[in-house]
C-alpha cells in the first residue's frame, strides 16, 4: 500500500465516524491535522497532487459565510421592502393623521424629528444634499404651523380661526412621526438580524492586534483581512490564526442551534491570550453548544476546572 492511502486511511475514518454522528446530532467537527496529505478520498484528483484539511476547511466555511450573509441580506431587503410599501400606505387618507384637534397645543422635537427623517430616506436609498433641504424645509413648515396654532390657542379663549395653509403641515407631522417610527422598527430589526455576525468580526479583531477583519461585499464573498492597510487572503494567515478563524466561523454557522462542538487539541498554534478566550468566544456566538474538547492546556480549561475531566485519572483506574 501507498505511504499516501496509508496516511488518508485515518483521514478517512473520522469522516465516517462525522457523518455517523451527524445522523443523530447537530455536529461540528475541526480537522487539526497540519500535515499535506496525499487526497486518495477524491478519485478524480491526481494521486499526487497534496491535499490540506485546514485550508480546503476554511475555503469551504468562506463559502458557507457568504452564503450565509447573502440569506440575511435577504430577510432585511425584504424588511425594508415592506418599509417602503407601510411609508406609502400611509400616504393616503387616514384619520389617525387628518383629522387634527385643535383644542390642543402642538409639541415637536426638532432635532429628532431632523434625525429620524434622514435615517428614513437613507433606508429608503434616496438621502442626498437635495434632500436634505427638502427634510428641511419640511421641518420647517411643521414648526411655523405649529407655531401659529398654539399661539392662537394661548390668545383666545373662543372659536379659533385657521387657514387651510396653518392646518396641512400639521397632518404631514402625524404622517412624519408614523414614518421615523417605522424606520426606527427597521433598524432594530436590521441590527438583531446582522447582531451574531458582527459580534463574529468584533471578536476577531479582539483577538488580533495587527490584522483587522471587516465583512466583504455579499456578491463577492468571504470577509476582508488587512495588515498594514495591505489586504491579505484567508489562505495566507498563519496555522493558529486559520484554525481561530475555523472555530470562530463553525461557531457562527451554527446559527444558534443546539449543536456539539468536538476539537481535538484545539490549542495547536494558539498563542496562551487566545487559548484563554477561546471557549467564552465560543459561547458568545452560541450559547446553545455543548463543547467537548480534547486538551493539554490549562490556559484552556482554567475557567473551567469543575467540568474537568482528567483521561489519564480514568485510564489507570
Amino acid at each position: 500500500m501507498s505511504s499516501g492511502r496509508a496516511i488518508a486511511r485515518p483521514f478517512r475514518e473520522s469522516f465516517q465516524i462525522k457523518n455517523e454522528i451527524k445522523k443523530i446530532v447537530n455536529l461540528s467537527f475541526l480537522s487539526v491535522s497540519r500535515e499535506k496529505l496525499f487526497d486518495d478520498l477524491i478519485t478524480e484528483r491526481n494521486q499526487n497532487d497534496l491535499y490540506n484539511p485546514i485550508d480546503n476547511r476554511l475555503q469551504q466555511l468562506m463559502t458557507d459565510l457568504t452564503s450565509y450573509q447573502l440569506q440575511l441580506e435577504t430577510e432585511v431587503n425584504k424588511l425594508s421592502k415592506k418599509f417602503q410599501e407601510d411609508v406609502l400606505r400611509n400616504m393616503l387618507f387616514n384619520d389617525n393623521f387628518d383629522i387634527i384637534d385643535l383644542t390642543k397645543p402642538f409639541t415637536m422635537n426638532i432635532d429628532e424629528i431632523s434625525k429620524g427623517l434622514s435615517r428614513a430616506y437613507d433606508v429608503l436609498g434616496i438621502l442626498d444634499v437635495a434632500m436634505m433641504v427638502i427634510i428641511e424645509n419640511h421641518i420647517s413648515a411643521l414648526k411655523k404651523s405649529a407655531d401659529k396654532i398654539n399661539s392662537s390657542l394661548k390668545q383666545s379663549t373662543e372659536k379659533i380661526t385657521v387657514y387651510a395653509n396653518d392646518v396641512t403641515p400639521l397632518a404631514l407631522f402625524r404622517r412624519t412621526e408614523k414614518i421615523i417610527d417605522l424606520s426606527t422598527e427597521l433598524d432594530e430589526s436590521k441590527k438583531r438580524i446582522f447582531e451574531k455576525l458582527d459580534n463574529y468580526i468584533n471578536l476577531l479583531n479582539d483577538f488580533h492586534e495587527t490584522k483587522y477583519f471587516t465583512l466583504g461585499e455579499s456578491n463577492k464573498g468571504t470577509i476582508n483581512i488587512t495588515k498594514d492597510n495591505s489586504p491579505i487572503l484567508p489562505s495566507e494567515l498563519s496555522s493558529g490564526e486559520k484554525q481561530l478563524l475555523i472555530l470562530l466561523t463553525e461557531t457562527l454557522l451554527q446559527r444558534g442551534q443546539q449543536t456539539i462542538f468536538i476539537a481535538d487539541e484545539p490549542e495547536l498554534s494558539l498563542h496562551i491570550e487566545w487559548q484563554r478566550k477561546i471557549i467564552s468566544s465560543i459561547q458568545e456566538l452560541n450559547s446553545n453548544s455543548q463543547i467537548i474538547l480534547a486538551t493539554h492546556s490549562p490556559e484552556i480549561v482554567g475557567k473551567y476546572k469543575d467540568r474537568l475531566i482528567n483521561m489519564s485519572r480514568i485510564i489507570n483506574e
